[in-house]
């Protein structure tokens, strides 16, 4: 009998001993072991604050560490998490890493960053601006930034390939986006009840699924490539400052009465390629457009690129999109002395943080300035 007990307490031990083996903490950061060689940030009791920067490799027990994760629910509701600093290691964020830190305001999404999972940055509201330009993404979890309401700028990388449900949902202070002509697809609510008055669809986009952009209320001009197949329904539905609709598809695709729901069609412009107007003139839901014009030409929307800067003012970056190809700039204050130079692709971000508080020009080649403010 008592062989039997200790041969209990025996194994008892050693399942503790792997339990704990599997889990250890460095300078205040806990870790999950995934491998031999590599662990993943987890989640803690007493939750993290203030600002906390993730090293590339951790030590336990005489073993050296990648960290390649961050954690299912790592941060989860860590309200006193301020900012974040992530190693070129870190590939993945996991589901709900970061779900509910309310006064989290910076992040570094690097270049090694392949996913982010299932509401990974849900409700976090002091999310000024998320650049994930530098970022590996094909794809981004869904409910990913679901109510970050006070997101002025989103910058995606040019690797994405499909904008998944819900993704921007409920992202009420965005109000222009610039999607990379590599995605594929948007996904149901990706940008439903955002602030966006505009919206470019690149010429890669297949499909724009039900309720995308469901009560966008100050959206004005929507533009649609050639290259889309399918709207799905209600899409559209809700925009009701909409006054223009520019598609540059020859035959009308068949859509039902929920795309435009909510709107007076009647008051909103409809623009379609040179001769097909007729067919939209006839067509279900397309006819009862006020104004049908067929004056696109050919490759339109490529034609009518416009330079915006954004967010204005700003504090940390400011994006640039429009750019139909790689454009050198300079940024000059108000006595004409340059103060940052370089190279842009259209996307991409400046970052501004180390600039005086003033105003300032920014100089694209062959484009006039634009001033933008820092406060």
């Amino acid at each position: 009998m008592k062989i039997q007990i200790h041969l209990y307490i025996f194994i008892a031990l050693i399942s503790f001993s792997k339990v704990t083996a599997q889990n250890f903490e460095v300078d205040g950061v806990k870790y999950n072991i995934l491998n031999t060689t590599e662990v993943e940030v987890s989640n803690k009791p007493e939750c993290y604050t203030g600002d906390i920067v993730i090293p590339e490799a951790v030590e336990n027990l005489g073993v050296i560490y990648s960290v390649t994760a961050i954690g299912i629910n790592a941060f989860y509701q860590c309200n006193g998490l301020t900012s974040i600093n992530l190693p070129d290691s870190v590939t993945e964020i996991k589901s709900q890493a970061f779900l509910e830190c309310t006064n989290l305001s910076s992040i570094n999404f690097t270049s090694s960053i392949s996913a982010i999972g299932y509401m990974a940055f849900r409700n976090c509201t002091s999310l000024l601006s998320i650049d994930l330009s530098a970022t590996i993404l094909t794809e981004i979890g869904g409910y990913a930034f679901l109510r970050c309401e006070n997101t002025v700028s989103i910058i995606l990388p040019n690797t994405l390939e499909s904008i998944g449900d819900n993704v921007f949902h409920y992202c009420e202070s965005l109000t222009q986006i610039n999607i990379p002509n590599t995605v594929k697809s948007i996904g149901t609510r990706a940008f439903a009840y955002s602030g966006l008055t505009s919206i470019d669809i690149p010429s890669s986009v297949t499909l724009i699924d039900n309720y995308a952009f469901e009560v966008c209320r100050d959206m004005k001009t929507v533009n649609v490539p050639s290259s889309v197949t399918s709207i799905g329904d209600y899409a559209f539905y809700g925009n009701y400052t909409l006054e223009a609709f520019n598609i540059d598809i020859q035959v009308p695709l068949a859509i039902t009465t929920s795309v435009f729901q909510g709107r007076n069609l009647s008051l909103v412009t409809l623009s379609v390629p040179v001769g097909s107007d007729s067919a939209y003139s006839t067509a279900s839901i397309w006819q009862d457009f006020g104004t049908i014009n067929g004056t696109l030409s050919t490759n339109y929307l490529e034609k009518e690129l416009v330079i915006k800067l954004f967010p204005n003012p700003a504090t940390t970056n400011i994006s640039i999109t429009g750019l139909s190809e790689r454009s050198s700039y300079n940024v000059y204050d108000v006595v004409g002395k340059p103060i940052l130079k370089g190279t842009l692709l259209n996307g991409n971000s400046i970052n501004i943080e180390n600039l005086s508080s003033g105003l300032y020009f920014l100089k694209l080649k062959n484009r006039e300035a634009i001033k933008f403010i820092k406060p």
